[in-house]
Protein backbone atom coordinates (compact mmCIF):
# COMPACT_ATOMS: atom_id res chain seq x y z
CA UNK A 1 0.00 0.00 0.00
CA UNK A 2 2.67 2.27 0.80
CA UNK A 3 4.57 2.15 -2.86
CA UNK A 4 1.70 2.38 -4.52
CA UNK A 5 0.66 5.64 -2.78
CA UNK A 6 3.79 6.81 -3.51
CA UNK A 7 3.32 6.33 -7.05
CA UNK A 8 0.27 8.19 -7.55
CA UNK A 9 1.61 10.84 -5.59
CA UNK A 10 4.40 11.08 -7.87
CA UNK A 11 2.54 11.03 -10.81
CA UNK A 12 -0.19 14.24 -9.39
CA UNK A 13 3.15 16.47 -8.65
CA UNK A 14 4.41 15.74 -12.48
CA UNK A 15 0.98 16.43 -13.96
CA UNK A 16 0.84 19.55 -12.13
CA UNK A 17 4.37 20.36 -13.13
CA UNK A 18 3.42 19.58 -16.58
CA UNK A 19 0.00 21.71 -16.44
CA UNK A 20 1.77 24.70 -14.85
CA UNK A 21 4.06 24.81 -17.60
CA UNK A 22 1.54 24.77 -20.51
CA UNK A 23 0.07 27.84 -18.43
CA UNK A 24 2.79 30.29 -18.77
CA UNK A 25 3.11 28.98 -22.27
CA UNK A 26 -0.42 30.09 -23.31
CA UNK A 27 -0.23 33.42 -20.78
CA UNK A 28 3.35 34.48 -22.86
CA UNK A 29 1.04 34.22 -26.09
CA UNK A 30 -1.47 36.18 -24.57
CA UNK A 31 -4.15 33.38 -24.69
CA UNK A 32 -5.85 34.92 -21.03
CA UNK A 33 -8.57 32.40 -21.11
CA UNK A 34 -6.55 29.40 -21.49
CA UNK A 35 -3.86 30.58 -19.04
CA UNK A 36 -6.27 30.19 -16.56
CA UNK A 37 -7.56 27.37 -17.66
CA UNK A 38 -4.34 25.41 -17.26
CA UNK A 39 -3.33 27.51 -14.25
CA UNK A 40 -6.69 26.12 -12.67
CA UNK A 41 -5.76 22.67 -13.66
CA UNK A 42 -2.62 22.95 -12.11
CA UNK A 43 -3.78 24.37 -8.54
CA UNK A 44 -6.23 21.50 -8.94
CA UNK A 45 -3.70 18.90 -9.41
CA UNK A 46 -1.20 20.07 -6.48
CA UNK A 47 -4.43 20.27 -4.05
CA UNK A 48 -5.60 16.55 -5.38
CA UNK A 49 -1.24 15.67 -4.90
CA UNK A 50 -1.78 17.12 -1.27
CA UNK A 51 -4.86 14.70 -0.85
CA UNK A 52 -3.67 11.51 -1.82
CA UNK A 53 -0.71 12.11 0.19
CA UNK A 54 -3.18 12.56 2.78
CA UNK A 55 -4.78 9.49 2.25
CA UNK A 56 -2.56 7.09 2.04
CA UNK A 57 -0.96 8.19 5.20
CA UNK A 58 -4.14 7.49 7.07
CA UNK A 59 -4.66 4.64 5.60
CA UNK A 60 -1.12 2.87 5.88
CA UNK A 61 -0.79 -0.13 8.67
CA UNK A 62 1.04 1.08 11.91
CA UNK A 63 4.69 -0.56 11.61
CA UNK A 64 4.90 -4.26 12.72
CA UNK A 65 7.49 -4.39 16.25
CA UNK A 66 8.63 -7.53 17.46
CA UNK A 67 7.71 -7.94 20.98
CA UNK A 68 11.04 -8.11 23.81
CA UNK A 69 10.83 -8.94 27.51
CA UNK A 70 11.70 -5.66 28.50
CA UNK A 71 14.81 -4.84 31.04
CA UNK A 72 14.45 -3.01 34.37
CA UNK A 73 14.28 0.38 33.71
CA UNK A 74 13.09 3.87 34.94
CA UNK A 75 9.31 4.44 33.84
CA UNK A 76 10.03 7.42 32.07
CA UNK A 77 13.06 5.91 29.93
CA UNK A 78 11.68 3.61 26.85
CA UNK A 79 13.30 -0.03 26.37
CA UNK A 80 14.56 0.10 23.20
CA UNK A 81 14.26 -2.49 20.36
CA UNK A 82 16.69 -5.10 19.19
CA UNK A 83 19.27 -4.01 21.72
CA UNK A 84 22.19 -6.99 22.39
CA UNK A 85 23.53 -7.09 25.54
CA UNK A 86 27.12 -5.97 25.87
CA UNK A 87 30.15 -8.23 26.32
CA UNK A 88 30.86 -8.77 29.79
CA UNK A 89 34.00 -8.44 30.96
CA UNK A 90 33.71 -9.54 34.68
CA UNK A 91 35.84 -12.86 35.44
CA UNK A 92 33.98 -15.64 36.24
CA UNK A 93 35.30 -16.66 40.30
CA UNK A 94 37.34 -19.75 40.13
CA UNK A 95 38.55 -19.10 36.33
CA UNK A 96 41.76 -20.47 35.78
CA UNK A 97 43.77 -19.03 32.62
CA UNK A 98 45.81 -21.94 31.16
CA UNK A 99 49.06 -21.57 29.30
CA UNK A 100 47.64 -23.09 25.77
CA UNK A 101 45.81 -21.04 23.07
CA UNK A 102 42.82 -23.42 21.65
CA UNK A 103 41.59 -26.35 23.55
CA UNK A 104 41.12 -30.23 22.49
CA UNK A 105 40.21 -32.53 25.42
CA UNK A 106 39.68 -32.38 29.12
CA UNK A 107 40.39 -35.78 31.56
CA UNK A 108 40.49 -36.16 35.09
CA UNK A 109 43.17 -39.19 36.35
CA UNK A 110 41.80 -40.51 39.68
CA UNK A 111 44.49 -41.95 40.82
CA UNK A 112 47.25 -38.64 41.02
CA UNK A 113 43.73 -36.03 41.12
CA UNK A 114 44.75 -34.24 38.75
CA UNK A 115 43.14 -32.56 35.35
CA UNK A 116 45.00 -33.03 32.03
CA UNK A 117 43.66 -30.68 29.35
CA UNK A 118 45.41 -30.53 26.00
CA UNK A 119 45.53 -28.38 23.49
CA UNK A 120 46.28 -29.10 19.35
CA UNK A 121 47.27 -25.82 18.75
CA UNK A 122 49.23 -25.22 21.18
CA UNK A 123 51.10 -28.89 21.21
CA UNK A 124 51.32 -28.72 25.29
CA UNK A 125 49.26 -30.56 27.87
CA UNK A 126 48.63 -29.19 31.14
CA UNK A 127 48.19 -30.95 34.31
CA UNK A 128 46.29 -29.61 36.98
CA UNK A 129 45.37 -30.31 40.57
CA UNK A 130 41.55 -30.45 41.36
CA UNK A 131 41.93 -27.03 42.56
CA UNK A 132 42.87 -25.80 38.65
CA UNK A 133 46.50 -24.64 39.99
CA UNK A 134 48.82 -25.60 37.18
CA UNK A 135 51.64 -28.36 38.31
CA UNK A 136 53.06 -28.79 34.96
CA UNK A 137 52.91 -28.28 31.24
CA UNK A 138 54.52 -30.98 28.81
CA UNK A 139 55.08 -29.21 25.93
CA UNK A 140 56.37 -30.84 22.48
CA UNK A 141 53.10 -32.86 21.68
CA UNK A 142 52.88 -31.90 18.32
CA UNK A 143 48.73 -31.22 17.86
CA UNK A 144 48.21 -33.00 21.25
CA UNK A 145 44.23 -33.99 21.48
CA UNK A 146 42.44 -36.81 22.69
CA UNK A 147 43.70 -38.71 25.89
CA UNK A 148 43.40 -41.89 27.94
CA UNK A 149 44.65 -43.07 31.06
CA UNK A 150 45.72 -46.69 31.84
CA UNK A 151 47.37 -47.48 35.23
CA UNK A 152 49.90 -45.45 35.52
CA UNK A 153 50.48 -43.86 31.90
CA UNK A 154 48.35 -41.08 29.92
CA UNK A 155 47.95 -42.02 26.22
CA UNK A 156 47.40 -38.92 23.61
CA UNK A 157 47.21 -38.41 20.10
CA UNK A 158 49.61 -36.40 18.14
CA UNK A 159 47.12 -35.42 15.51
CA UNK A 160 49.96 -33.62 13.51
CA UNK A 161 53.05 -35.71 13.88
CA UNK A 162 50.14 -38.89 13.39
CA UNK A 163 51.47 -40.37 16.86
CA UNK A 164 50.32 -41.82 20.08
CA UNK A 165 52.72 -40.69 23.43
CA UNK A 166 52.86 -42.30 26.27
CA UNK A 167 53.28 -40.08 29.59
CA UNK A 168 54.17 -41.03 33.06
CA UNK A 169 51.41 -39.59 35.18
CA UNK A 170 53.31 -39.59 38.53
CA UNK A 171 56.25 -37.53 37.28
CA UNK A 172 54.48 -36.54 34.55
CA UNK A 173 57.79 -36.93 31.55
CA UNK A 174 57.10 -38.40 28.23
CA UNK A 175 58.40 -42.42 28.42
CA UNK A 176 57.90 -42.86 25.01
CA UNK A 177 56.25 -42.51 21.46
CA UNK A 178 53.92 -45.51 21.06
CA UNK A 179 53.32 -45.87 17.24
CA UNK A 180 53.88 -43.74 14.81
CA UNK A 181 52.44 -43.29 11.04
CA UNK A 182 48.73 -42.02 11.71
CA UNK A 183 47.19 -39.65 9.65
CA UNK A 184 45.53 -37.00 11.66
CA UNK A 185 44.27 -39.30 14.52
CA UNK A 186 41.56 -38.39 16.57
CA UNK A 187 39.90 -40.10 19.24
CA UNK A 188 40.82 -42.44 21.65
CA UNK A 189 39.34 -45.06 24.41
CA UNK A 190 40.39 -48.27 25.78
CA UNK A 191 37.93 -51.31 24.67
CA UNK A 192 39.09 -55.06 24.22
CA UNK A 193 42.29 -54.27 26.66
CA UNK A 194 43.68 -52.10 23.36
CA UNK A 195 43.64 -48.93 22.32
CA UNK A 196 41.33 -47.68 19.65
CA UNK A 197 41.94 -44.68 17.43
CA UNK A 198 41.05 -43.69 13.78
CA UNK A 199 43.32 -42.62 10.43
CA UNK A 200 42.77 -40.81 7.92
CA UNK A 201 41.39 -37.10 7.47
CA UNK A 202 37.85 -36.33 8.88
CA UNK A 203 35.84 -35.49 5.48
CA UNK A 204 37.06 -37.94 2.85
CA UNK A 205 35.46 -41.03 3.67
CA UNK A 206 38.50 -42.63 4.06
CA UNK A 207 38.58 -42.41 7.74
CA UNK A 208 39.88 -46.01 9.21
CA UNK A 209 39.88 -47.71 12.91
CA UNK A 210 43.25 -48.32 14.07
CA UNK A 211 43.90 -50.75 17.19
CA UNK A 212 47.34 -50.35 19.35
CA UNK A 213 48.74 -53.10 21.67
CA UNK A 214 49.60 -50.71 24.73
CA UNK A 215 52.47 -52.52 25.36
CA UNK A 216 54.42 -53.28 22.20
CA UNK A 217 52.84 -50.14 20.48
CA UNK A 218 52.27 -52.47 17.14
CA UNK A 219 48.69 -51.37 15.72
CA UNK A 220 46.43 -52.78 12.96
CA UNK A 221 44.06 -51.16 10.75
CA UNK A 222 40.42 -51.90 10.03
CA UNK A 223 37.95 -50.06 7.44
CA UNK A 224 34.91 -48.99 8.91
CA UNK A 225 31.41 -50.30 7.94
CA UNK A 226 29.79 -48.38 5.41
CA UNK A 227 26.39 -48.45 6.86
CA UNK A 228 27.89 -47.30 9.58
CA UNK A 229 29.68 -43.91 7.59
CA UNK A 230 32.18 -43.47 9.95
CA UNK A 231 34.67 -43.27 7.21
CA UNK A 232 33.92 -39.97 7.24
CA UNK A 233 34.63 -39.15 10.30
CA UNK A 234 34.76 -41.14 14.12
CA UNK A 235 34.61 -39.53 17.26
CA UNK A 236 34.13 -42.28 20.18
CA UNK A 237 32.55 -41.89 23.66
CA UNK A 238 34.84 -42.07 26.61
CA UNK A 239 34.12 -45.66 28.17
CA UNK A 240 35.00 -48.16 31.06
CA UNK A 241 38.28 -49.02 30.27
CA UNK A 242 37.10 -53.06 31.09
CA UNK A 243 34.31 -52.64 28.44
CA UNK A 244 34.93 -54.94 25.01
CA UNK A 245 32.01 -52.18 23.25
CA UNK A 246 32.57 -49.10 21.51
CA UNK A 247 29.72 -46.25 21.33
CA UNK A 248 30.68 -43.98 18.18
CA UNK A 249 29.21 -41.96 15.57
CA UNK A 250 29.86 -40.19 12.42
CA UNK A 251 30.83 -36.35 13.48
CA UNK A 252 30.02 -33.69 11.04
CA UNK A 253 27.28 -35.42 9.57
CA UNK A 254 23.55 -34.56 10.66
CA UNK A 255 21.59 -36.17 11.23
CA UNK A 256 23.64 -38.54 12.93
CA UNK A 257 24.20 -42.71 13.01
CA UNK A 258 25.57 -43.93 16.12
CA UNK A 259 27.33 -47.03 16.10
CA UNK A 260 27.76 -50.00 19.01
CA UNK A 261 31.06 -51.83 17.83
CA UNK A 262 32.27 -55.27 19.75
CA UNK A 263 35.94 -55.62 19.86
CA UNK A 264 35.91 -58.64 22.04
CA UNK A 265 37.73 -60.68 19.71
CA UNK A 266 40.73 -58.07 18.36
CA UNK A 267 38.49 -57.17 15.12
CA UNK A 268 35.76 -54.24 15.01
CA UNK A 269 32.18 -55.59 14.72
CA UNK A 270 29.50 -52.64 13.96
CA UNK A 271 26.60 -55.26 16.01
CA UNK A 272 24.21 -52.25 15.32
CA UNK A 273 24.00 -48.78 13.62
CA UNK A 274 21.19 -46.25 13.99
CA UNK A 275 20.08 -43.29 12.48
CA UNK A 276 19.27 -40.82 14.74
CA UNK A 277 17.00 -38.18 13.01
CA UNK A 278 16.60 -36.31 16.45
CA UNK A 279 20.37 -35.48 16.72
CA UNK A 280 21.98 -32.73 14.21
CA UNK A 281 25.10 -31.85 14.78
CA UNK A 282 26.11 -33.96 17.26
CA UNK A 283 28.73 -33.23 19.49
CA UNK A 284 29.57 -35.02 22.88
CA UNK A 285 27.95 -37.96 24.49
CA UNK A 286 28.29 -39.44 27.62
CA UNK A 287 27.51 -43.08 29.57
CA UNK A 288 24.92 -43.34 33.16
CA UNK A 289 27.59 -44.72 35.19
CA UNK A 290 26.15 -48.83 34.96
CA UNK A 291 26.90 -48.19 31.23
CA UNK A 292 23.53 -49.20 29.93
CA UNK A 293 22.54 -45.57 29.04
CA UNK A 294 23.90 -42.46 27.12
CA UNK A 295 23.65 -39.06 26.92
CA UNK A 296 23.88 -36.88 23.98
CA UNK A 297 24.63 -32.85 23.72
CA UNK A 298 23.77 -31.84 19.88
CA UNK A 299 23.21 -28.70 18.49
CA UNK A 300 19.54 -29.69 18.01
CA UNK A 301 17.15 -30.22 19.44
CA UNK A 302 17.90 -27.87 22.81
CA UNK A 303 18.26 -30.38 25.35
CA UNK A 304 19.85 -33.23 26.72
CA UNK A 305 18.70 -36.58 25.71
CA UNK A 306 19.05 -40.62 27.22
CA UNK A 307 19.03 -43.14 24.83
CA UNK A 308 19.80 -47.19 25.33
CA UNK A 309 22.59 -48.89 24.75
CA UNK A 310 20.55 -52.47 23.66
CA UNK A 311 18.54 -50.78 20.70
CA UNK A 312 20.17 -46.94 20.35
CA UNK A 313 16.20 -45.83 21.00
CA UNK A 314 15.65 -43.18 23.44
CA UNK A 315 14.18 -44.61 26.51
CA UNK A 316 12.17 -41.24 27.40
CA UNK A 317 14.09 -38.84 29.56
CA UNK A 318 15.11 -35.74 28.69
CA UNK A 319 16.76 -32.90 30.21
CA UNK A 320 15.15 -29.53 29.08
CA UNK A 321 17.95 -26.65 28.56
CA UNK A 322 18.61 -24.61 25.31
CA UNK A 323 20.35 -23.49 22.38
CA UNK A 324 23.04 -25.00 21.77
CA UNK A 325 23.89 -28.01 23.35
CA UNK A 326 28.15 -28.80 22.96
CA UNK A 327 29.46 -30.57 25.65
CA UNK A 328 27.79 -33.62 28.61
CA UNK A 329 29.41 -35.82 31.41
CA UNK A 330 28.24 -37.62 34.04
CA UNK A 331 29.78 -37.82 37.87
CA UNK A 332 31.57 -41.29 37.69
CA UNK A 333 30.60 -41.53 42.55
CA UNK A 334 28.18 -39.67 44.86
CA UNK A 335 25.00 -38.50 43.95
CA UNK A 336 24.86 -39.52 40.02
CA UNK A 337 24.50 -36.22 38.06
CA UNK A 338 24.80 -34.99 34.69
CA UNK A 339 25.98 -31.70 33.91
CA UNK A 340 25.51 -30.18 30.42
CA UNK A 341 27.21 -27.32 28.03
CA UNK A 342 25.62 -24.96 25.98
CA UNK A 343 27.22 -22.64 23.25
CA UNK A 344 25.12 -19.45 24.82
CA UNK A 345 26.81 -15.91 24.65
CA UNK A 346 23.91 -14.59 26.19
CA UNK A 347 22.08 -16.69 29.61
CA UNK A 348 22.74 -19.74 31.23
CA UNK A 349 25.25 -22.28 30.21
CA UNK A 350 26.15 -25.09 32.41
CA UNK A 351 22.99 -27.07 33.53
CA UNK A 352 23.16 -30.27 36.30
CA UNK A 353 20.34 -32.68 36.47
CA UNK A 354 19.77 -35.68 39.10
CA UNK A 355 20.63 -38.68 36.10
CA UNK A 356 17.04 -40.61 35.55
CA UNK A 357 14.62 -38.00 37.30
CA UNK A 358 14.68 -34.26 35.51
CA UNK A 359 12.09 -33.16 37.32
CA UNK A 360 13.67 -29.77 37.88
CA UNK A 361 17.24 -28.37 36.92
CA UNK A 362 19.42 -28.13 40.21
CA UNK A 363 20.65 -24.30 40.27
CA UNK A 364 22.37 -22.89 37.01
CA UNK A 365 25.42 -21.44 35.98
CA UNK A 366 26.08 -19.08 33.64
CA UNK A 367 30.61 -19.75 32.88
CA UNK A 368 30.62 -18.04 29.56
CA UNK A 369 30.07 -14.76 28.21
CA UNK A 370 29.85 -13.53 24.92
CA UNK A 371 33.55 -13.38 24.24
CA UNK A 372 34.27 -16.74 26.21
CA UNK A 373 32.25 -20.11 25.86
CA UNK A 374 31.66 -23.26 26.74
CA UNK A 375 33.72 -25.23 24.58
CA UNK A 376 32.77 -28.72 22.65
CA UNK A 377 33.33 -31.58 24.87
CA UNK A 378 34.62 -29.12 27.76
CA UNK A 379 32.95 -30.60 30.89
CA UNK A 380 34.38 -33.22 33.53
CA UNK A 381 33.29 -34.48 37.09
CA UNK A 382 36.15 -35.23 39.67
CA UNK A 383 36.50 -38.70 40.77
CA UNK A 384 34.59 -38.20 44.00
CA UNK A 385 31.87 -36.22 41.95
CA UNK A 386 31.76 -33.51 44.18
CA UNK A 387 33.95 -31.15 41.62
CA UNK A 388 32.75 -30.40 38.27
CA UNK A 389 35.57 -28.37 35.94
CA UNK A 390 34.37 -26.30 32.56
CA UNK A 391 36.62 -25.97 29.64
CA UNK A 392 35.47 -21.75 28.22
CA UNK A 393 37.41 -19.55 25.51
CA UNK A 394 36.76 -17.39 22.48
CA UNK A 395 35.74 -18.36 19.21
CA UNK A 396 37.41 -19.42 16.79
CA UNK A 397 38.64 -22.53 19.02
CA UNK A 398 42.37 -21.10 18.56
CA UNK A 399 41.89 -18.71 21.37
CA UNK A 400 43.04 -18.08 25.11
CA UNK A 401 41.58 -20.89 27.10
CA UNK A 402 40.07 -20.57 31.17
CA UNK A 403 39.07 -23.60 33.46
CA UNK A 404 36.71 -23.22 36.30
CA UNK A 405 36.30 -25.11 39.16
CA UNK A 406 32.91 -25.06 40.50
CA UNK A 407 31.23 -27.31 43.42
CA UNK A 408 28.90 -29.79 41.37
CA UNK A 409 25.24 -29.73 43.16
Amino acid sequence: MRYLAGLLVALALSGAMVAAGFGVYYAIKRRRQASLLWAGAAVTLFLGQCGVSQLATLSRPAERQVAIKPSPSPSTVATPIYVRPSPSSVPVPGATALPITGFGRILVDATTSRVFVSSPQSSTIVAMDLSGNVVSTITDEPGADAMVVIGSALYVTLTTAGAIDEIDTGNLSRIRTLTTGLVSPSDLVVAGGRLWTTTGACGNWSTQLVSIDPSTGANRTFKTPTSSALSYCAAFAANHAASNLILAWDKGLEPATVSVIDVSTGMPVVVQSALEDRLGNLKDVAFTRDGTRFITASGAPYEFDEWRMTNLAQDGVIYPAGPYPVAVAVAPSGPETMAGGLWEPYGQDVYEYAVGWPASALSGRRMGSTSSLVYDRGLAFSADGSTLFVLTGGQPPASGVSLIVIAAR
